[in-house]
């Protein structure tokens, strides 16, 4: 929509995880440092906690994609199922038939893909998106895979799970305590500082195809910084948004207004409050129609019944009747036609009974043209 208004090759600001965008700051890199070393020196057990939007599963697909050839890599997205289905999907993604084995079967043929794989010089890491949806069970079952260990004495299958602070707390429960023992690398994500919202807003933009900061004043990207608290996700959003207002409204470079009026439209806290919709109940319609006064009947005009009482006894849901006080255009339009109808009937009526002018009778040529009488026909009997 508005690229090719600012000059950009696509949209800077996507929510969709894409690791090209990825900001590798102080914190970001620190993390995949530790995360891509604990994986390629087989930790075992390794954990990615942040708040909703701080990037985790760009950093994830980050690694997916910087680890070396030699590690196996399996994505799991889908952790709310059971851990017998998600074993079936380890085993499918490597290679290792499934059909008509059991639970221990299928543990014993992992178990012997990832001795040889690891022999070979290899190495096998499951990354959990969304780690904090698992069950509890499905949790403690996982403790089976880390005894899967070589003969060096190192754990032969990686596992990192990636989630919410939510699956910090279900790790501290007693049942999970040897799970919690086994991991060895803990990472947690931060917001972003201010300083480093501008470093995150200008990779972006120059990965979109633009230069520096873009239009963004620096101003804007101080509100920026203030109203997003550091998440990339809501710079995201506040940056597209203000980007879509600014091509909108013909401007080059963005002020810190345009950012406050784009984030009003963003937060619903922010927007005004919309009127209360008034609706009436049949009571309170009926009680109206009792108490007020007759109204005086017109004159000429023919007097209407009185109302029925009930709900919907004029054919209108009573919730949709006037206030009282308000005006009824639509009456007072019909009264005033009845009116000035009366008016011209009897104006009419007035002229058709009015005497003739004498001025007119007086000047025959002025004087209206009159019928002759009626002359008696001839009698043709005695012709």
């Amino acid at each position: 929509m508005y690229q090719r208004f600012f000059g950009f090759r696509e949209p800077p600001f996507r929510i969709t995880p894409d690791p090209r965008f990825l900001y590798l700051g102080p914190g970001y890199r620190e993390a995949a440092d530790a995360l891509g070393e604990g994986i390629v020196g087989r930790a075992g057990f390794l954990t990615l906690v942040g708040e909703v939007g701080t990037g985790k599963t760009t950093l994830v697909r980050h690694l997916l994609e910087s680890l070396p050839g030699a590690v196996r890599t399996i994505l799991v997205l889908h952790p709310t199922v059971t851990f017998d289905e998600t074993l079936d999907h380890l085993l499918l993604e490597l290679g290792i038939p499934v059909e008509g084995a059991g639970k221990l079967v299928l543990l014993q043929r992992l178990h012997e893909f990832v001795y040889e794989h690891t022999h070979a010089g290899g190495n096998v890491a499951i990354l959990f998106d969304e780690a904090q949806a698992l069950e509890p069970a499905a949790l403690a079952e996982l403790q089976l895979l880390a005894d899967l260990a070589t003969d060096d004495g190192r754990p032969g299958l990686q596992v990192l799970l990636a989630g919410q602070p939510e699956l910090e707390e279900k790790l501290r429960a007693p049942e999970l305590m040897r799970l919690r023992e086994r991991i060895a690398v803990e990472v947690r994500l931060n917001p972003l500082l201010p300083e480093e919202v501008r470093a995150y807003v200008q990779t972006r933009i120059e990965h979109a195809g633009g230069s520096g900061t873009g239009p963004f004043t620096d101003a804007a990207l101080a509100r920026i910084a203030v109203l997003s608290a550091g998440t990339p996700r809501v710079v995201n959003v506040l940056c597209d948004a203000t980007l879509i207002a600014a091509y909108a409204g013909g401007v080059r470079e963005i002020p810190a207004v345009l950012v406050d009026e784009a984030w009003g439209d963003f937060d619903p806290s922010r927007r005004p409050p919309a009127p209360p919709l008034v609706r009436r109940s049949a009571r309170h319609a009926n009680a109206r129609r009792r108490t007020a006064p007759p109204r005086p009947p017109g004159r000429g005009r023919r007097q209407r019944p009185a109302p029925r009482t009930g709900a919907g006894a004029c054919g209108t849901p009573s919730d949709l009747l006037p206030l009282p006080g308000a005006t009824q255009p639509r009456r007072r339009a019909r009264d005033m036609n009845l009116a000035f109808g009366a008016r011209a009937r009897r104006q009419s009526l007035y002229q058709r009974r009015r005497l003739p002018d004498s001025n007119n009778d007086a000047d025959p040529a002025r004087a209206p043209a009159r019928a002759a009488p009626d002359r008696p026909r001839p009698d043709r009997r005695h012709d």
